[in-house]
């Protein structure tokens, strides 16, 4: 059967270059293309035998059967399609106009940094000194359950302050009670229901306690708290997998973080201050 039949003219042509460069390699080292293991170029762009094992072990990734040699061809061929593609790309420049494309070439660059950190098999003993050394990052939150007062003067929350000290309940309207759900609640969820300042006071209570009067925006606000769970740290064996995970993200970040700060020490940056108005 003839190349033209077969492939077309242009797809003959790419498989006969293909051809010709596969069996200088497949030869042995006793024919040399002027450089040791480049099996073409592409306009002065080399493809060489580790570039083709390297790709074939991608396509072939779990099967231990190898490319015959029809197919390592027609894989060489494809590999001088894709640098002809990637030679356009670069004249047109549309890795800078393109954002998509520079968000692909970003990931990828990202991608074969942290490849070494994944790579690297994790032991139980760095997963173990991983969670001595930060067991705040695995905590179970305790839980609180309290009521919150606010009042529009000192006098007037002085006052209510001293009737609940002694025990005795508090007879006031219920706009008085700041919103917070009944039940006991995580120090988190009060962040946000109470705000910082007075969530982190109720941390700090005993269960029974009045706070003194806070001052809160333009109010003073009274906590009395009436529960107190602890926070927790579970068992190491009990959560080894969430360990794990928080290892290879903070991994992951330093890893990245480092070679940023690498190639920003290698690299010649200068920030135009007269555009930021400096």
């Amino acid at each position: 059967m003839s190349l033209n039949s077969s492939f077309g003219y242009k797809e003959g042509i790419r498989l006969v270059l293909a051809t010709i460069a596969l069996g200088l390699a497949l030869l042995g080292p006793g024919i040399k293309t002027g450089v040791d293991d480049v099996l073409v170029w592409v306009n002065r762009q080399p493809i060489t035998q580790e570039d083709l094992e390297q790709t074939q072990s991608l396509l072939r990734a779990g099967s231990a059967q190898p490319l015959n040699d029809s197919a390592r061809q027609r894989l060489l061929q494809l590999m001088v399609d894709e640098a002809l593609m990637v030679q356009r790309a670069e004249r047109l420049r549309l890795f800078h106009h393109d954002p998509g494309l520079r968000k692909l070439l970003v990931q990828a660059a990202i991608d074969d940094i942290l490849a070494a950190f994944l790579e690297r098999p994790m032991t139980e003993k760095e997963l173990r000194s991983y969670f001595d050394q930060h067991p705040s990052v695995f905590e179970k939150s305790g839980t609180l359950r309290l009521s919150a007062y606010a009042f529009d003067s000192y006098p007037e929350v002085a006052a209510a302050r001293e009737r609940l000290a002694t025990g005795e309940s508090l007879h006031i309207n219920a706009a008085r009670f700041l919103l917070i759900p009944q039940g006991p609640l995580p120090i988190s969820r009060l962040h946000h229901l109470i705000g910082p300042t007075l969530a982190q006071q109720a941390k700090t209570m005993n269960p029974g306690e009045i706070s003194p009067p806070i001052v809160h925006g333009e109010q003073y606000v009274l906590l009395s708290l009436h529960q107190k769970t602890p926070v927790v740290l579970p068992a190491f064996d009990s959560i080894q997998a969430q360990v794990r995970s928080e290892y290879q993200r903070r991994g992951r970040d330093q890893a990245l973080a480092s070679k940023l700060d690498a190639l920003w020490a290698s690299a010649h940056i200068n920030i135009n201050h007269f555009e930021s108005g400096k």
